[in-house]
């Protein structure tokens, strides 16, 4: 593939990779609010202290539900830019997306932890 073609399966892919994004947030934002997600090995804030036990980690996901929604609409706010925009804009779209999520997604971690903490008496 050269040229226009290959920059249309570069956004396409990218778009789809962020829908990814945005669905898997939203499951977890959704999962943390009910209270449903468990502890487990693949996703949720996993540090030493959200790992403590099932009251802390079911009490820093309840605490950092906000930044996981916000990571979602991020995420789909990024696909949607993408598949809308030329590669160029497509590609600005991206990188400063990664960004705005890398932050949202690290204050939420920090929120997380600090509810963790309080539970876990430390």
């Amino acid at each position: 593939m050269k040229g226009r073609a290959a920059e249309a399966m570069y956004q396409i892919f990218m778009s789809l990779t962020f829908v990814a994004a945005a669905g898997m947030f939203g499951w977890i934002a959704a999962a943390s609010a009910k209270g449903t997600l468990q502890r487990n090995r693949f996703v949720g804030y996993r540090t030493r202290l959200t790992q403590h036990s099932d009251a802390a980690w079911a009490a820093a996901h309840k605490a950092s539900v906000d930044y996981s929604w916000a990571a979602a609409f991020l995420s789909a706010v990024i696909a949607a830019g993408m598949a809308i925009t030329s590669i160029e804009t497509g590609t600005i779209i991206c990188l400063v997306g990664c960004l705005l999520l890398t932050i949202v997604v690290l204050r939420g971690a920090w929120i997380a932890n600090r509810a963790a903490a309080e539970v876990a008496g430390e």
